[in-house]
């Protein structure tokens, strides 16, 4: 090889490494902002729920582990696959951050003042930006399309039944339809794995996501972060049920439909689905 195919060759190298530079950097900066956001929860629940218990929740929050555990081995330079770190990172601090907004709407009654309730309105806002938002329902929709079309179209509809809602209108019917999607959903994921009918009747709620993370997750991180999601999703499928029952704030409506949307993208992004199409999701 003479000394300009090797230079050549250098550069290209080179190129290559910059390039997942640039790409691990992008990831890092996407999990800070998650990172950022739940800060922010934080600083809020200290400022108006301070009675809440938030800081106790974080601190035995089998979430925040993982994340704690994770961090520390990209900061550690530990990891043989950082750019795969870097995306679990991303995706368990989206966990983390919908399970610290979630409680802060759990508490959405004890905001009493215009003020508090700006803020809640400024932090559903930001939640929905960094992991519920178009382009993420974009997503969440390409994901369901092909693994259940009536999941796909209920998902789209219940947006935007609760898009096009005046705001003193119940939002239950938008509510249940996400619910059903969920539902639908997950039904279809647990028809994938090797389970037999009478084994997919048999399951609980709470074995719904371990059970798809135990055959369908793309890599060690995804099955965890699906594990460690199950908690939420039941509680999530509860609060929607309940809408039923009791007519919520616009408010607080809409933070659980960002939280549904979040779920249902954390699954899509931590599956491999049988056949060609799992690629675009991953």
């Amino acid at each position: 090889m003479d000394s300009s195919t090797r230079t050549r060759d250098l550069l290209q190298s080179t190129i290559q490494f910059h390039t997942s530079l640039i790409e691990l950097a992008r990831g890092v900066a996407a999990f800070r902002s998650v990172l950022e956001f739940i800060v922010e929860c934080v600083g809020f629940a200290e400022t108006y729920l301070p009675h809440v218990g938030l800081g106790a929740w974080i601190d035995s929050s089998l979430i925040f582990g993982e994340l704690a555990n994770r961090s520390q081995a990209l900061f550690n330079y530990t990891s043989d696959d950082p750019q795969g770190l870097v995306r679990a990172l991303y995706d368990t601090s989206g966990s983390a951050a919908t399970g610290t907004f979630s409680y802060l709407n759990d508490n959405f009654k004890f905001l009493e003042d215009n003020r508090s309730r700006q803020e809640f309105n400024r932090l559903a806002l930001n939640y929905r930006g960094l992991l519920s938002g178009p382009q993420q329902q974009q997503d969440v929709s390409s994901f369901l399309a092909p693994l259940n079309s009536t999941a796909a179209s209920k998902f789209d509809h219940a947006l935007k039944n609760l898009q096009s809602l005046p705001q003193s209108e119940d939002p239950q019917g938008a509510l249940l339809e996400m619910r059903s999607a969920i539902d639908i959903a997950v039904d279809s994921l647990i028809e994938m794995t090797p389970l037999t009918k009478r084994e997919r009747g048999d399951l609980k709620n709470a074995a719904l996501l371990p059970t798809i993370a135990q055959h369908l997750a793309r890599d060690e991180f995804a099955k965890v972060d699906l594990i460690l999601a199950s908690e939420h999703f039941m509680k999530l499928k509860q609060q929607l049920a309940a809408s039923k029952e009791l007519k919520l704030p616009r408010l607080q409506a809409e933070a659980l439909m960002n939280q549904a949307v979040a779920l249902l993208k954390l699954i899509a992004t931590t599956v491999n689905l049988p056949g060609p199409s799992s690629a675009a999701y991953v």
